[in-house]
């Protein structure tokens, strides 16, 4: 046998043996991928994205009286004037997936509500409860006697930012941690009519309270698979604040019509400083509508305890010709619930 022929013939052996060998190895690839190929398909959604309704109803210890009928020998209070009528809002939140359990979120909120109210006497038999002698055991009606109605505006807001990190404790539960601030701004307005159908001979009365609390909030949600589409938990979380406060309050008598004051309009403001708690449940349910975008049904209970109310201040707001008599913010609690209704997408 030649030796060329030889040659060819190893040369096609060699040849046929590398492709099987290559083959193996591409089939090898395709049924099997390389670690870093499972952790790339196996990898969670990096980022979160929330969007909730907010509707909040506001409970606190804020009744107080705002005037007295000759007539009838009646007190009218705030909570018979104004309802604590339900206050909307919105909150967004973002949430990163850094990886080993560990993540970063930002989220913020807001709410209001604005209620209006009037005291009729249907004569000119009305007087005004603030005084500088105020006791509430021993009311006494030293400003706008008989007059024929008032009107009162209450208002709140509340608002708040989270910056939170947070670490998968399990498959269904986390812990998050970090700063938040939280403000609180209410305010009450009171317009004293002393006659029917004239704009004169008139005590404007405006009491606006501010609470802006800086601080920490530690947490702890969870969410637990009931089918594969539905899924319930929620979130605990208790915060501790540096409160600053400041209360701002003005009188007007427009006419100067047995004004208590030497002139027709009078203001101040007092700031304090203050400690501040926080205590918030927020249970949901929510419904998965794909693999990545789901809807949610929650309620939320809110308890700040450290604030300052605007409606405390008015039984002594008035004085007499010298001024406004001295006040400063108080500490007293305000509490939150409502219902949530929410979008999440992951990404």
């Amino acid at each position: 046998m030649k030796l060329s022929s030889i040659l060819k013939g190893s040369v096609a052996l060699i040849a046929i043996n590398c492709c099987a060998v290559m083959g193996a190895h591409a089939a090898d690839l395709i049924i099997e991928p390389s670690s870093i190929e499972k952790d790339v398909i196996a990898a969670p959604p990096a980022v979160t994205i929330s969007l909730e309704a907010l509707a909040l109803w506001r409970w606190s210890d804020d009744d107080v009286v705002l005037g007295y009928n000759q007539t009838i020998d009646d007190l009218y209070t705030l909570d018979d004037t104004v309802d604590d009528s339900v206050g909307a809002g919105a909150r967004l939140g973002i949430e990163f997936g850094i990886g080993d359990g560990w993540g970063f979120g930002l989220s913020g909120f807001y709410a209001g509500s604005s209620q209006s109210g009037e005291i009729g006497s249907g004569t000119e038999n009305l007087s005004t409860a603030y005084t500088a002698n105020y006791d509430s055991d021993n009311l006494e009606f030293a400003n706008s006697e008989d007059a024929f109605n008032m009107l009162v505006d209450r208002d709140w807001s509340l608002a708040g930012v989270d910056a939170s990190a947070s670490y998968a404790l399990s498959d269904d539960f986390k812990v998050t941690f970090g700063p938040s601030w939280l403000r609180y701004a209410n305010s009450l307005h009171t317009t004293v009519y002393d006659e029917e159908n004239t704009p004169y001979y008139i005590d404007d009365v405006n009491i606006e309270s501010t609470n802006d609390l800086f601080g920490a909030k530690v947490g702890l949600e969870g969410m637990f698979a009931v089918t594969d589409a539905i899924s319930f938990g929620g979130r605990v979380a208790v915060g501790a604040y540096y409160a600053s406060q400041t209360l701002d309050r003005s009188y007007e008598s427009l006419g100067g019509y047995d004004s208590p004051f030497g002139t027709n309009y009078v203001d101040d403001s007092a700031t304090a400083d203050g400690f501040a708690t926080s205590v918030e449940v927020s249970p949901k349910v929510a419904l998965a509508v794909t693999d990545n975008v789901s809807l949610s049904l929650g309620g939320t209970f809110l308890w700040i305890n450290g604030i300052d109310e605007a409606t405390e201040h008015f039984g002594h707001l008035a004085s007499d010709s010298s001024g406004l008599a001295a006040d400063t913010p108080n500490s007293t609690g305000v509490s939150f619930g409502g219902v949530t209704l929410g979008l999440a997408g992951k990404f």
